[in-house]
C-alpha cells in the first residue's frame, strides 16, 4: 500500500527532509507503507539490507549482542528516524525491534538512493541520520569508559526524562531490567541506584511514572 501524506505525516516528511509539501509528496511516492507489531524484528544487522524505512509512528529499539551473548540496548528510534542504514555496523550482531505498534514508509534501497541523487534534501537527511547514529554510539562508549555503573543509570534517567528544565517525567515508569540493560549494568545495581534517589527525595516513583523532582541534583550524581 502506498503512503498517504496528509496532516501530521506530511509535516513529518517536511521536517525529516527539510523540504516543501510538493517535494515531500515526490519523496514519498516510491514508498509503500509497512506496519510492525510490538516485539517484531524489523532488521537484523548481520543480514541482507533490502530496504530503508522512515518511521511514521511508534518506536523501535536498536539492540546489539556482545561476544559473551549479552544483549545491549543502544538507543531508541521514533517518528522521523531512518532505519536500515548503519545502526551498529554491518558486521555487528544485533537487530532493530519494534517497541510499540510501528508504521513506516518502506523504500527499496535502490529507489531511496535514486531519490538521494535527485533531491538534495534526501542526501542531507541521510547524512544527518548517520551522524546521529554515530553520536549515539559514541555517547554510549564514552559513558561506559568514563562513568561508574551507578552514574550510567543516572545518565539514562536524565536522558529519558522530559520536562520543563527543572523537573522531568518518565512515563511509563522504566522497568528496572530494561533500565539496567540501557545502562550496561545489572538489575540489582539499577534498583539500588533508583532506591537511593528515592530516599534522597530526588525522584518519586509510582506504578505509572517516575518523576525526577530535581534534574540538577540528578545530574550532579552522574560521575
Amino acid at each position: 500500500m502506498s503512503v498517504e501524506l496528509d496532516g501530521d505525516r506530511l509535516e513529518l516528511f517536511r521536517s525529516v527532509f527539510g523540504c516543501s509539501a510538493d517535494v515531500s509528496r515526490s519523496i514519498a511516492a516510491p514508498a509503500r507503507e509497512r506496519s510492525f507489531a510490538p516485539r517484531t524484528i524489523m532488521l537484523r544487522m548481520d543480514g541482507p539490507r533490502r530496504e530503508i524505512l522512515v518511521v511514521l509512528m511508534g518506536s523501535a529499539r536498536v539492540l546489539s549482542s556482545t561476544a559473551d551473548g549479552r544483549v545491549v540496548q543502544l538507543y531508541d528510534l521514533t517518528a522521523g528516524d531512518l532505519v536500515g542504514l548503519a545502526e551498529v555496523g554491518d558486521d555487528a550482531a544485533g537487530e532493530v525491534v519494534a517497541v510499540s505498534q510501528l508504521d513506516a514508509a518502506a523504500y527499496a534501497i535502490g529507489d531511496f538512493m535514486r531519490l538521494a541523487e535527485t533531491h538534495a534534501a534526501v542526501g542531507l537527511a541521510l547524512s544527518r541520520t548517520l551522524l546521529r547514529h554515530l553520536q549515539r554510539v559514541t555517547a554510549r562508549m564514552l559513558a561506559r569508559s568514563t562513568l561508574s555503573a551507578t552514574g550510567r543509570v543516572y545518565a539514562e534517567l536524565d536522558r529519558l526524562g522530559s520536562g520543563d528544565g527543572a523537573r522531568g517525567t518518565i512515563r511509563p515508569a522504566p522497568v528496572l531490567t530494561a533500565l539496567a540493560e540501557r545502562a550496561l549494568t545489572t538489575r540489582e545495581t539499577a534498583s539500588r541506584a533508583v532506591a537511593a534517589l528515592e530516599r534522597r527525595g530526588i525522584v518519586r516513583r509510582t506504578s505509572e511514572e517516575l518523576v525526577i523532582l530535581s534534574l540538577r541534583q540528578l545530574r550532579d550524581l552522574i560521575v
